[in-house]
């Protein structure tokens, strides 16, 4: 029987910082700055989850040491005991059931928002001419790039700055983090949480259509996002913003 090979961790770019920029370049060769607005991701996967409906864990009643009567949450060590009646294992295995319902709602929701808030307000690319001669080769291969300014601006960042999606939006994900002033300690905890989501994408069933595959999804803490290169760094409208 052969013992099967690891799956080697892929190297992450160091995002090059240069005159207070946050420099990616992805694998296709295009380089954006990553925008500070690791603190919008926050709020954003806040309120996603503050809107979802998340199920209680059931509970146990037991008796202090003056013999007064309290309930405890049950805990997956205790379910396993042999002192879990069958009633409280059913009431377990019904919280996880619903448990995992919730956050796979979270899951698609935030993963939806954290791509669209990367193409719209988490990075910039550096050369803005690409974005018009984008927009030139879409009409010449008889393609019409969406009206609304921000699907224009997801469907570039898709199309044209992704090669991989998944390497790529992790190294944008850490420069926007980079960008926003964490330290070398949270930037290395960052990098290994959305590698950690990236593996569970993987695991994941196939892209359904909506445009968001290789997105890494995020459980039970908060995570980054950015803008897309049709800002210049001050927050004006640059020459790309005609394009929106």
């Amino acid at each position: 029987m052969t013992t099967p090979k690891k799956r080697k961790k892929k190297q992450i770019p160091v995002p090059e910082k240069k005159d207070k920029r946050v420099l990616i370049a992805t694998s296709r060769n295009v380089e954006v700055e990553c925008l500070p607005i690791a603190a919008a991701l926050d709020a954003l996967e806040t309120n996603i989850r503050n809107s979802i409906e998340w199920p209680e864990k059931p509970t146990r009643t037991i008796r202090d040491v003056a013999g007064s009567e309290m309930e405890q949450d049950l805990t997956q060590e205790y379910v396993e005991s042999d002192r879990a009646t069958d009633e409280e294992k059913i009431a377990w295995t019904e919280y996880l059931e619903a448990q995992g319902e919730a956050q796979a709602e979270f899951n698609q929701r935030a993963g939806t928002a954290r791509v669209r808030l990367v193409a719209w307000e988490g990075i910039r690319v550096t050369d803005e001419s690409l974005f018009d001669k984008w927009a030139e080769d879409e009409a010449w291969m008889g393609m019409t790039a969406p009206d609304d300014p921000r699907e224009r601006a997801l469907h570039y960042l898709q199309s044209k700055i992704l090669g991989n999606p998944n390497d790529d939006l992790l190294s944008i994900m850490v420069g926007i983090y980079h960008a926003s002033g964490y330290d070398e300690e949270a930037l290395k905890q960052a990098e290994a949480f959305f590698r950690s989501q990236v593996g569970q994408r993987e695991r994941a069933a196939p892209d359904d259509g909506t445009g968001d595959s290789g997105v890494p999804e995020q459980e039970e803490t908060s995570g980054l996002v950015g803008q897309s290169g049709i800002r210049d760094g001050e927050g004006e409208e640059g020459a790309g913003s005609d394009a929106r």
